[in-house]
Order: C-alpha cells, then structure tokens, then sequence
C-alpha cells in the first residue's frame, strides 16, 4: 500500500504559503488606501493632526507587511510629520 503523506503535507505547506502571501498584499493595500486617506486629512483644515498620525502610523505598518520599501517608509515618515507639524 502505498501513502502519499509526504506529498499531501508539501501541498498543504505550499497552500498555506500561497495564502500567507496573499494576506501580506491585502494589508499592503489596506495600508496604502490608509496612508492616501491620512494624505488627505492632512490637507482638510481641521484635520491636520489626526491625519499625519494615521499616516507615521500605516507608513510604519508598511514597512512590516510591505516588505522594507525604504523609500515609501521615509517619504510617508516625513509626510506624517509635516502634517503634524502644519497649523
């Protein structure tokens, strides 16, 4: 008798990779749509503060589930702070 252990675990690992991969890349773009709606609080008079938070915040997220995108992390860093930083 022969058993395919082996090959039913190496499809479930691959599987379970396969879904890893997309969860990584649903956050990636949920923390895009967020950092472009904190670009934008920043630009509405009012909201200016809690804008630049929610962009340092996803900007640093992004680095996690982004996979070390350096620029984007400095660049959204930045925009965070100077959005902190406008009255």
């Amino acid at each position: 008798m022969v058993t395919f252990s082996g090959l039913q675990s190496e499809v479930t690992s691959t599987a379970t990779f396969g879904l890893g991969i997309q969860l990584i890349g649903v956050l990636g773009v949920i923390s895009a749509i967020c950092i472009i709606g904190g670009a934008l609080l920043i630009s509405s008079q009012g909201l200016e503060i809690f804008g630049g938070i929610v962009v340092l915040i996803f900007s640093i997220v992004s680095l996690v589930v982004g996979g070390g995108w350096i620029v984007g992390l400095v660049l959204g860093v930045l925009g965070g702070i100077l959005g902190l930083c406008r009255k």
